[in-house]
């Protein structure tokens, strides 16, 4: 038979990998892992040394704030502004309000027993009223008849610093409710800013004198600020 002619190859015989040969290839795995994880060992160990202890923290938290603000330079920052007594002082010089409601029992005794509206701000310092708001509500047709004008006073000497209209206590027989801003005393005699001296409600000439049984309460209402003296 003419033309290329196929040769039998040798028979070549398989290699089974010896013990010996599978214990180096283990054996090469296990020191690559082990050189692995004792890098890995070595740099957390570096890391829990550095970072995770209360000593650590607390240097790096230090030298974080290095150059920072400090207690004395906090200290030197603020010279120069309101202290806490200062600002006490300052705030208490603010306008304020005081209020009161008046029924009828102290109604009919205004004159003899004034209320007191502002107590006393404490030595070298006297109240300075404002403005002084009045809100007179009834709910019967009965008022009063007489010494029906109300006026503001100087606690001590009893000086007039506001004075309302001079029937606001009477004149109108029928329920009602209003507002009045009382006016500034026109006398320039008074003796309107004393030290130490409260603020108080009255009328003029008298106890109110009642037509019938009124049923009234008044709601005063002071503006002031303290002045030191």
């Amino acid at each position: 038979m003419s033309g290329p002619q196929r040769t039998q190859l040798a028979t070549v015989s398989t290699v089974t990998p010896t013990l010996t040969d599978k214990a180096i290839v283990s054996q090469t795995n296990t020191v690559k892992a082990s050189t692995f994880q004792s890098i890995y060992n070595l740099f957390k160990t570096g890391y829990d040394t550095v970072y995770t202890t209360t000593a650590a923290v607390a240097a790096q938290i230090t030298a974080a704030l290095t150059n920072y603000v400090t207690n004395s330079s906090l200290a030197s920052t603020l010279t120069g502004y309101v202290t806490s007594s200062q600002l006490s002082t300052t705030l208490t010089t603010l306008p304020q309000v005081a209020s009161v409601t008046i029924n009828n029992v102290s109604i009919s005794t205004l004159n003899s027993i004034p209320i007191q509206i502002v107590p006393t701000p404490g030595a070298n310092k006297a109240i300075q009223v404002l403005s002084c708001v009045v809100n007179f509500e009834n709910t019967q047709s009965d008022d009063y008849i007489s010494n029906t004008q109300l006026q503001l006073i100087e606690g001590f000497s009893g000086d007039i610093i506001a004075l309302s209209r001079t029937d606001f206590l009477g004149g109108i027989l029928a329920t009602y409710s209003q507002y009045l801003i009382m006016q500034q005393a026109a006398s320039q005699l008074t003796n309107q800013i004393v030290s130490n001296s409260n603020i108080k409600l009255s009328v003029v000439g008298g106890n109110p004198i009642p037509n019938g049984s009124p049923d009234v309460t008044l709601k005063v209402y002071v503006v002031y600020q303290v002045i030191n003296l």
